[in-house]
């Protein structure tokens, strides 16, 4: 039954008494035990701020809101935590017990916070920046795990791991492999193995330092806003859908042999498909190795100026005079026109010989090179995913005994939509190219469609 007709929902946290605080963009909610909602005020003109993330154990709740974040005993009564904090925007909280007090930790304007406080109304607490490795983006921790699997403290950067195994230890990195342009979000334990959340779906992995890879589906392609559950159970908050995975259905399937190589459609061999996307895209190294072929040639080609001029010149003189002559006036008229026409055409040929041993454009285009090597690589990792997870859906759909099952159905409509994904990258051609493969015999030999 739907308890919270307001949302979207960032993050829920469960309080001792089976009451849930929900953070949301309209506020904090509480909902109680008997279903009753009520939105809490946790500060002076804060009612309706947005929250980003709330924890709570017992005895203290806190909340990240855009300028820093508040601590409750009660939840509803709250007070700022920590004077030495920035108040900047939070992306993540934490809190655990320590001895008599407690200690929060949030992410705060891309820095690293840690707080401890003894949970009452004063301001008995001291808070201390945490220097991680490594420079972290404006946009700071994604996830701050407590306790986590043997380790002191885990913080999940968008695109990396920073952990420390016991206070005072220092730090280590780990760079898990993502899905290209995917961003982490949470992390979690479960089922014996680690789970982490990206916006671009679920990743699994036996250790923390990998290898990484994408979960079953559909929680492998699903955008995951946030994880949670003890040992036994995994729950994944998806965009629209709410994921339970229990052990049973953790099992990566294993599809035994199809009966029939032929029962699997005749796709293109991968090296073909990246083939075609790099035309497609104009990701194909030679592109870079054109260009900087010119760029050596480019001393010897000269600068060409070409001036025409025009000079013209047009001239009238005119004179009269009077002679008396033998008794008789006379009246003299000259008059002289004079024109010139001048044309001149200069060709100048000049060579800037020093860009033979050096081109100051190499620099941009080492730039440049790099960016698309990049970009080739993501390209590349992605549609080898799309590729051999559409193998194994066909795989397990040939397995299957009855072909006109709902499962099959949905098999099916699976492996278009990863077809339809490798046809983004390639302008349609690996569909054309199935199509033809199809329909022509297993002895001939395959086609290349432009």
């Amino acid at each position: 039954q739907r308890v919270l007709r307001r949302g979207p929902v960032r993050d829920l946290a469960l309080l001792p008494d089976g009451a849930l605080l929900a953070a949301t963009d309209r506020g904090l909610y509480r909902v109680g035990a008997d279903r009753r909602v009520a939105l809490l005020r946790i500060g002076a003109g804060a009612t309706q701020s947005p929250v980003r993330r709330v924890a709570a154990v017992p005895g203290l709740a806190a909340v990240a809101i855009e300028d820093g974040v508040r601590v409750s005993r009660d939840t509803r009564t709250w007070r700022r935590l920590g004077d030495g904090l920035p108040r900047a925007p939070t992306t993540a909280v934490a809190l655990r017990a320590r001895g008599a007090g407690f200690e929060v930790w949030s992410a705060q304007r891309g820095l690293l916070w840690r707080t401890e406080t003894d949970g009452g109304d004063g301001p008995a607490e001291a808070a201390w920046r945490e220097t991680l490795p490594f420079a972290q983006s404006g946009e700071g921790a994604e996830d701050i795990a407590l306790d986590f699997q043997g380790h002191d403290v885990v913080v999940v950067l968008p695109s990396a791991l920073v952990l420390r195994r016991a206070p005072g230890e220092s730090w280590r990195v780990l760079r898990p492999a993502l899905p290209p342009g995917a961003r982490a979000r949470r992390l979690a334990f479960a089922h014996g193995r680690y789970w982490l959340g990206t916006d671009r779906g679920l990743l699994e992995a036996d250790r923390l330092e990998g290898p990484w890879r994408r979960a079953d589906p559909p929680a492998g392609t699903t955008p995951i806003g946030d994880l949670a559950g003890p040992a036994h159970l995994l729950v994944a908050a998806g965009r629209e859908d709410l994921l339970l995975a229990a052990a049973a259905g953790l099992r990566r399937k294993v599809a035994p042999a199809p009966r029939s190589s032929a029962a699997l459609p005749r796709d293109p061999p991968i090296q073909r498909v990246h083939g075609a996307a790099l035309r497609y895209l104009e990701l194909r190294p030679k592109r870079i190795a054109g260009i900087r072929r010119g760029l050596s040639r480019r001393g010897w080609l000269p600068q060409v100026d070409l001036k025409l001029a025009h000079d013209a010149d047009r001239s009238r003189v005119r004179d009269w005079d009077q002679t008396f002559v033998s008794g008789d006036t006379r009246h003299l008229f000259d008059a002289e026109n004079n024109r010139s026409r001048d044309l001149g055409l200069e060709l100048r040929l000049s060579w800037d010989l020093p860009r033979l041993a050096y081109d100051s454009e190499e620099i941009d285009l080492s730039r440049e090179s790099r960016e698309v090597i990049e970009l080739r690589d993501d390209v590349l990792d992605e549609i080898t995913q799309l590729y051999f997870e559409r193998r194994r859906v066909l795989a397990e759909l040939a397995s299957l005994d009855d072909p006109t099952s709902s499962e099959a159905g949905t098999l099916r409509l699976r492996a278009d939509e990863l077809a339809a994904g490798i046809d983004a990258w390639t302008g349609g051609w690996f569909t054309r190219q199935a199509a033809a493969s199809a329909h022509s015999g297993p002895d001939q030999r395959e086609q290349e469609i432009p």
